[in-house]
């Protein structure tokens, strides 16, 4: 799961790189495999920075339509520590999948 840092996070670490926050993964996704785990931030997906949620999202999406095989991810671990991490996407059993809020805030829907 990619999300914005989070308030409590925040709260808890000095400098907050931009970028988005890894808070969940599942065993056997792209992400294992590469070993991009949890308690990461992404800051740049192939060389190009990524500031928040939404400027990630354009990302990924220019990327699966150019259809590009292999993504170079840089992250930042909550020590600071930066890496770089080459991931294939698997779109057939791992499709990206944006889910938001309704408005009453009750529930969740997926946007395509």
């Amino acid at each position: 799961f990619i999300q914005e840092s989070y308030y409590e996070l925040q709260l808890n670490q000095i400098n907050i790189p931009n970028g988005v926050y890894i808070s969940r993964y599942y065993v056997g996704s792209p992400s294992a495999f590469s070993k991009i785990k949890a308690k990461v931030w992404i800051v740049e997906i192939n060389s190009i920075p990524v500031h928040n949620l939404s400027s990630f999202i354009q990302i990924i999406k220019q990327i699966a339509q150019e259809n590009i095989k292999f993504i170079k991810i840089r992250t930042i671990d909550l020590r600071g520590k930066s890496s770089v991490k080459s991931i294939t996407p698997n779109y057939i059993y791992f499709p990206t999948i944006e889910f938001r809020k309704t408005l009453c805030g009750s529930s969740w829907i997926s946007i395509n």
